[in-house]
């Protein structure tokens, strides 16, 4: 896969460096509470390297708790497939400049089992959405 970083201010199209081990970039799992209790799981990937928080602050015991720092949530909780996490050239890019993107596992996808993806289908894919919704409200 190959990857391009557009310039806005520069009107310039550059190939974008691919580090296929993902050496800079470091992850973690949190969760979050949805509407009915449930713990929804989330993963977060940024860089490791951060010294700091976007504010200047030292960043607290995970540099990627998407506290201060612009965030790209993604979710994907259907036919009970699983959301596989592997290293993706394509984020490259926010991750260099500081973004953290965050998984979330919600109802519906296959992470935690039949039972949850059974949770999040049909007349109950309702949870889903809420699960989404509780995930984006712990990132703020």
């Amino acid at each position: 896969t190959t990857t391009y970083i557009f310039d806005m201010k520069q009107k310039s199209l550059t190939r974008n460096g691919d580090n296929r081990q993902g050496n800079d970039m470091g992850y973690s799992r949190v969760f979050a509470t949805s509407l009915d209790g449930t713990k929804v799981p989330m993963t977060l990937i940024g860089r490791k390297d951060s010294a700091s928080d976007v504010d200047g602050t030292q960043p607290s015991t995970s540099m990627l708790y998407g506290k201060k720092r612009p965030t790209v949530l993604v979710a994907y909780g259907c036919y009970g497939e699983m959301n596989k996490m592997v290293y993706d050239p394509t984020i490259a890019p926010l991750i260099n400049r500081g973004f953290v993107v965050a998984y979330a596992h919600t109802r519906g996808g296959g992470e935690l089992g039949r039972s949850w993806y059974r949770r999040g289908r049909g007349y109950e894919k309702e949870r889903a959405v809420e699960d989404y919704l509780a995930c984006a409200e712990a990132l703020v």
